[in-house]
This record gives structure tokens, C-alpha cells and sequence, in this order.
């Protein structure tokens, strides 16, 4: 892998798809071809939450060859434009503190993971990275 080559050591590495360009079964057999661990692509756009109805990652399935892959899914239960685009939640910024919270605490309580993305555009601005500062305390 060519992370070891650059001296660059992890446990598992896995990403996030595109979720216009995710596709079931293909993303995931690509991503477990290529030797990744997991994929955090499930997520509403339009609304934090539990899509796939969990906090926890789970074993993913490619329905074509109808085989388990070695890959597990780590939904996405927060994303940052979710919370603020105009045309998703658009919440406040205090809202989106609370609610950000109120998920947090729910992946706590069923011992699931809080997976969060926040895009690198989102923090250009001084304000933009003191609420993911703030979001940061939230959850933790």
C-alpha cells in the first residue's frame, strides 16, 4: 500500500464516496478491492440522522456476487452543509449545536460511533472553524 511506502501507519483506512456517485454493490467491491476497511458514505444529505437506521459499523454485502466483503460501513450520522445549507436543515448555528449533541449522545447510549464530516471549505473562515471547534466539544 502506499501509505506504508510514505512511512504512513494506521489501523484501517477507508473514506467516503460521493453519495451521487456511490452505487450498491460497486462502490463497496471497489473500495474492498483496493484494500480499504470501511466506507462512511451512508448519510441522508438533507438531514442528519441514522440512515441505514444504526450508529455502529457493520459487515457490507455485495448483493451481485452475493458474498460478504472484508469491508464495514461506518454510517455518516452528521455532515457540516447538512446543518447549515440553505436547502437541507439550515439551522441556526446554536440549533445545530443541540442537535449535534442530541445525536452524540444517542451514538453513546447504543455504543455506536459518532461519525461526523466536515468539509475543508467549511473552515476557510476564522467564525467557520470556531463553531467546528465548538461542535468538537459538543461531542466529545
Amino acid at each position: 500500500m502506499l501509505a506504508e511506502k510514505l512511512s504512513i501507519k494506521q489501523d484501517s483506512y477507508g473514506g467516503r464516496q460521493h453519495y451521487l456517485r456511490w452505487k450498491n454493490p460497486t462502490t463497496w467491491q471497489n473500495w474492498e478491492d483496493t484494500g480499504l476497511n470501511y466506507d462512511s458514505t451512508l448519510s441522508f444529505a438533507d438531514y442528519a440522522g441514522f440512515r441505514t437506521g444504526v450508529c455502529y459499523e457493520y459487515p457490507v454485502y455485495n448483493l451481485v456476487t452475493r458474498k460478504s466483503l472484508n469491508l464495514f460501513e461506518k454510517p455518516l450520522i452528521v455532515m457540516d452543509v447538512t446543518l447549515f445549507g440553505s436547502s437541507y436543515m439550515n439551522l441556526k448555528v446554536e440549533e445545530s449545536f443541540r442537535y449535534v449533541e442530541h445525536l452524540s449522545k444517542c451514538c453513546r447510549l447504543f455504543g455506536g460511533t459518532f461519525v461526523l464530516l466536515w468539509h475543508n471549505t467549511s473552515l476557510i473562515e476564522k467564525w467557520q472553524r470556531n463553531i467546528y471547534q465548538e461542535v468538537l466539544e459538543v461531542v466529545t
